[in-house]
């Protein structure tokens, strides 16, 4: 239910950015819209391919035909890495997070 809310919130912001975008740029709006609209495809395309399922995503195609690399709302890096050296890194950074809290000069 949150990572719904989640991407819900990224999309209607997403929606909102370009609908702004187009406001501002007149006459070019139309042309903006139609490679906003090819971007946004190939953003919805990747859903699919996000964590768990899929981490390292890499195309075998032409330089111009690739997916850029969007933000990843649902990201499981955890659930990739099933050996626990995900939670080792976060365990630490949660270490490091609290002793900067308790550092004193």
């Amino acid at each position: 239910m949150k990572q719904d809310k989640i991407r819900d919130f990224i999309e209607n912001d997403h929606t909102s950015r370009l609908n702004e975008q187009k406001k501002l740029l007149g006459k070019e709006s139309e042309a903006f819209m139609e490679k906003a609209m090819e971007h946004n495809k190939k953003r919805k395309f990747m859903v699919g391919f996000r964590p768990p399922n899929y981490w390292n995503f890499t195309e075998d195609c032409k330089e111009e035909d690739k997916v850029e690399h969007v933000m990843r709302y649902n990201a499981k890096p955890s659930e990739c890495y099933r050996d626990g050296r995900v939670e080792k890194i976060l365990n630490n950074l949660e270490e490091i997070g609290m002793n900067l809290c308790k550092h004193e000069p």
